[in-house]
């Protein structure tokens, strides 16, 4: 009798565990899938969550909080960078912190596609009346609109200047940028923006020559350009010259000139 009875105690627990095994674990691995599924859907495009809050920003005229979303990203997106220099003007830092952002689209990132609006609620037509002149023609490419509105006496505001130059740098036509810079800040007193002197000391290195505009550039820039030239001395390969230099040179203008796309 007792080991009936112990066999029937067996019997009944293991279909008890296995009840609950059928009940258990189908509703368990739905709730992991549904888990991951909330997530990947959720946070998958993380570009698109940085686009809306840097316009969110904008839109309230918040420029510091804009630019400090995804700020050691080194993703980026066309309209991410266009929203970035938009605020960058708005605090008149374009010259100075730029290239501190990845930067992956020419002069043509400094403006919003047609339809890139939508998403962020800041169109490219706002930029375009932003710099207070004629509006962009169909396909016209960024830098030949603002070499038009630069050689409009009446629009050349600081603002049109220092996105004219922004795109020449951009498109790494340091000639051209030289004779602009040149002509807008040799009677300035105030130091250069820190991309503009790094970009002097580039198109100084190029030609072999001193820029006229060489001494506006600072001591602690020229030290910190020999150490990148340095740097990349001590790297034979494209690759691993590219890497190493970006860690401790990144947010430079010459990083930019000699790996940037």
């Amino acid at each position: 009798i007792g080991c009936w009875y112990r066999k029937f105690l067996y019997r009944r627990s293991f279909g008890a565990r296995n009840r609950l095994n059928e009940t258990l674990l189908p509703n368990l691995i739905v709730v992991i899938m549904g888990s991951y599924a909330t997530g990947f859907v959720g946070n998958g495009n993380v570009l698109l969550h940085h686009e809306l809050a840097v316009a969110r920003y904008i839109r309230v005229g918040e420029f510091e909080k804009a630019l400090g979303v995804g700020q050691k990203s080194l993703h980026n997106s066309h309209t991410l960078t266009a929203l970035r220099a938009f605020a960058l003007s708005n605090i008149d830092s374009l010259g100075q912190r730029l290239f501190c952002y990845p930067q992956g689209y020419g002069a043509d990132g400094l403006f919003l596609n047609e339809g890139q609006g939508d998403a962020s609620s800041v169109s490219d037509e706002n930029l375009q009346v932003y710099l207070g002149c004629e509006l962009r023609h169909t396909d016209e490419p960024a830098v030949e609109y603002l070499q038009r509105l630069y050689s409009e006496d009446s629009c050349a505001s600081a603002k049109v200047i220092d996105y004219y130059l922004c795109a020449l740098l951009l498109e790494k036509r340091l000639e051209e940028f030289y004779n602009v810079l040149l002509s807008s800040y040799a009677d300035q007193s105030s130091p250069l923006p820190r991309h503009y002197q790094e970009a002097l000391l580039v198109y100084g290195q190029l030609t072999g020559n001193e820029p006229a505009l060489f001494a506006k550039c600072g001591e602690d820039i020229k030290v910190r350009h020999r150490a990148f030239t340095d740097l990349q001395k001590e790297y034979q390969e494209p690759l691993h010259q590219s890497n190493y230099t970006r860690r401790r040179f990144g947010d430079t203008y010459w990083w930019y000139y000699c790996y940037g796309e």
